[in-house]
């Protein structure tokens, strides 16, 4: 049947309350949608920061463990003609003799330093040849050919270093705060390194044996044959 004459189809539309109903809950859908969103980034920000910062901390940590276990505990002569150990400690650097990587057979007068700077400071190694037994850095204020630096880690808020062993004047090995003994390395180094924005925990401390106990040749005071010495603690020479 046709419709009667004079009457419409039914087109019934929306009406203002169910318009303003649907758009609430689709406003309300796009928020969980956008809350979820923002939160699985944040999530993978947080996740790649802290595998990045774990991946630093390796590699730092694992440079530093290598050079201080390649310490060799030799005699140096500075520029007061003054013969000592290779190795002197302080609470934020140490100096100390090694190779500059486990393939190098060359020696190097090294210098492991926190540098200060407006953003934070840097973890700094200063490099000189080893030459004849004379500490580079005191001779030629670090102007020798081969000299130079490198960058190891920015953004340092402090370094504290602290060295384990028998101090000069002492009979029982104790943790100090600086190591100048003229004849014994430390047996163990403990460093810790806090990073701007990492709070006062910082990173985990790497506690190092200097030298790996590796036998190491020094020569004596009036010349003549080397001694076969060992590092760790041990009195070097005669």
């Amino acid at each position: 049947m046709s419709p009667a004459p004079g009457k419409r189809g039914s087109t019934r539309g929306f009406t203002l309350v169910e318009l303003t109903v649907s758009m609430t809950v689709v406003g309300v859908v796009l928020l969980l949608l956008f809350s979820t969103l923002w939160f699985a980034v944040r999530s993978w920000d947080g996740t790649e920061r802290q595998r990045d910062r774990a991946h630093t901390m390796a590699l730092v940590q694992g440079f530093l463990a290598q050079q201080l276990r390649q310490a060799r505990p030799l005699y140096l002569t500075d520029a007061q003609g003054q013969r000592r150990l290779a190795f002197a400690g302080e609470e934020a650097g140490i100096t100390y003799l090694a190779p500059l990587s486990r393939h190098d057979h060359a020696l190097y007068i090294n210098r492991l330093v926190l540098e200060h700077g407006p953003e934070g400071g840097i973890l700094r190694l200063r490099y000189a040849p080893f030459l004849s037994g004379t500490d580079a850095f005191d001779s030629h204020g670090g102007e020798v050919p081969g000299a130079g630096s490198v960058a190891l880690l920015a953004q340092v808020e402090s370094l504290v270093i602290r060295y384990f062993g028998l101090p000069e004047y002492g009979r029982t090995p104790a943790w100090l705060t600086e190591w100048h003994h003229p004849r014994l390395m430390p047996e163990r180094i403990l460093i810790h390194i806090i990073r701007v924005g990492d709070g006062a925990r910082g990173w985990p401390g790497l506690l190092v044996c200097p030298g790996g106990g590796v036998t190491c040749l020094m020569p004596p005071a009036g010349g003549g044959a080397s001694h076969s010495v060992r590092s760790g603690g041990v009195k070097y020479g005669g």
